[in-house]
Order: C-alpha cells, then structure tokens, then sequence
C-alpha cells in the first residue's frame, strides 16, 4: 500500500486506534477482528499475506525494514501489538548474539527495533509485545533466547508504556492453521501406536479466545508503571502424554498405544518427518514444548495485571471435545 493511501487511511481513524503487527499470522487474524468489533479502530500491519477485510481494519504491507516508512501508518495510533516473528522457531543460533556494547544481531530484534524508533519519534503511547513463557538469556530454545532480546530491547526503548506478555503455547481448536495440535497430529499417521517425546514438564494451553481477551483488556488498561510483565497459561496442566492421548482420542481411529520413554523419544523426529503436515520449515513438537514449560512460569501474585485475566478460561481438553479441526 502506498504512502498516500496510508496518510487517508489514519485521516479516517478515532483516538482508540491500535496498530497490530502480524496481523495476518496465527493469532493476528483472529485478534484483529475481535479488537475492531471491540469498538478499536485497527491498522493492520502485513508481510506476506493480506489480512481478510474488516470494517475498521486498515491493511497496511510492512516488512518493518524502515523506521522512515513507519512513520505514516503510525501517524494516530496511541498502541501497538507486536505480533510478528520472522521464520518463527527457525532462526538461526549464530544470530542470537549477546555482545559486550549490548548491540544485537538477532534479525527479529532490529525489526522490533526499526518499530521502537519509529513509536518514540512518533509519540506512541504504549507498546505490548507478545514473548513466551520460558523466555531467558540461557534457554536453549534459539526462539526463547530471541523473545528475550526482543524483551531487553522493548523495556530499553523510550516508549513511555511497555508491556510483556509471556504466553504458554496458544491453540485454537477451530481453525486449520492450528500448528501446535498439526505437529503432534504428524506423528500419529501409523495404526496401532504413535511416539511420545521424553519431556518432564507440563504444559498449560490457552486458548485463542482467551488470549485475545487479554491483549484486549491490556489495550485497555490504565497503567500506573511505566513497564509490566504478565504470564499467561491455560486453565488445566496437562503432562505432555496426557496432551497426546486427548488429541488421539479426538483425531485418531482405532486403538492406539503410546511409545514413551527412549524409544518414543527417538522416534518422534522420524514419525514427523512423514507426516502429513510437516514441512521442514515449521515448528516441530519440541518447539511447542519449549515455550509451554510450566517450570519456566511465574506464581507471582501481586501483579495487578493478572486481574485481567479471564476467571472462566477454556480448558484444552474441553475445547477440543466441543470443537472440530478441519484438516
């Protein structure tokens, strides 16, 4: 979309207008038109793929590449969601630099970056940046380490309101872009058994809904800090061959027999390989895995933030008992 169409579209904008980055991505095209039905006047920031249209939703293609080109779809916006992740779980180790003058390499991180300049000399209010639970400087999820600096450079900018949202793994049981519940579908393509990865934590799924009640209430909310952090889970924690069983219940027919231990462990990489979905560009189970890690998660109690969380959240079991994934 060109500049002039972008300077038009804010003209036609209120003073509740939010810009959300990654707006055609997993959670950005079911967030986008729940916020603009919220009453929000949305700009809709795209890469690849063109968001579906919505009234009050403006699209505006961005790659984020340029601060100076960030300056017109800013123009009105008092919030953004940043929901872009370049190559998603794929980046690279090498990329993912923690050097001595706290200058980053990370390819993700100068896009978050052009973004941050851009809000300061724009005067953005507030900026919510969507992270992952377990996010730290040592995980060893190359996609952890990378939420991290993506962290440091969100709480290190000048926009005056920073929050961090560290999310469990979001799943959506209506929707056939759903990769988490896809990845370990890949896995159970053969009769009689499918392989389980050896894994000690459990993990505690929220559903989308949920999770774009948050983001909405956190647009909303009047804060008294200059900076929070909020860990967001699913309301049942589930251990990872619990999480098997109740989508082979579901999707799977016949009887089926779980391989745990070394040999489910082995065998899950290959049994993903010849799956029906897998593409050796998308995240894997363990990518999943890594984030929805229960022993990473925050019990902090006095953060004011968690009152907005939903009292009646989805549990995974009953979502998906309610709901069908169309394949």
């Amino acid at each position: 979309m060109g500049k002039k169409n972008q300077v038009s579209t804010n003209s036609e904008m209120g003073e509740d207008t939010v810009m959300v980055t990654g707006g055609s991505g997993f959670i950005g095209r079911q967030f986008v038109p729940f916020l603009a039905e919220s009453g929000h006047s949305v700009v809709s920031m795209y890469h690849m793929r063109l968001p579906d249209p919505f009234p009050k939703v403006f699209p505006v293609c961005s790659d984020l590449g340029s601060t100076e080109l960030l300056a017109a779809p800013l123009r009105g916006v008092k919030t953004v969601v940043y929901l872009s992740w370049q190559s998603n779980f794929m980046a690279s180790a090498d990329e993912i630099r923690f050097e001595p003058n706290n200058s980053r390499s990370s390819p993700n991180v100068k896009l978050l970056n052009n973004l941050l300049r851009a809000m300061e000399k724009a005067g953005t209010e507030r900026i919510i940046f969507v992270s992952a639970v377990g996010a730290n400087r040592r995980a060893r999820s190359t996609f952890l380490k990378e939420k991290y600096l993506g962290e440091v450079a969100v709480l290190n900018s000048k926009v005056p309101e920073k929050i961090i949202v560290r999310s469990n793994i979001v799943f959506s049981a209506n929707t056939a872009s759903d990769q988490f519940i896809r990845s370990i579908m890949n896995v159970m393509k053969f009769p009689g058994f499918y392989p389980v990865p050896k894994v000690d934590n459990k993990v505690a799924p929220v559903h989308i809904s949920d999770f774009n009640m948050i983001l909405k209430d956190l647009v909303e909310y009047e804060m008294s800090d200059s900076s929070a952090i909020v860990e967001v889970s699913g309301s049942e924690e589930l251990k990872v061959e619990d999480v098997f069983r109740i989508i082979s219940d579901k999707y799977a027919s016949g009887s089926r027999f779980q391989l745990r231990g070394s040999l489910g462990d082995s065998l899950v990489p290959i049994f993903e390989r010849r799956g029906e979905f897998y593409t050796a560009l998308g995240p894997k189970i363990r990518d999943f895995l890594a984030i929805g890690n229960l022993k990473d998660f925050n019990t902090e109690t006095d953060n004011p933030l968690l009152n907005l969380l939903p009292k009646n959240k989805k549990g995974f079991k009953e979502a998906l008992k309610l709901s069908l994934i169309h394949i």
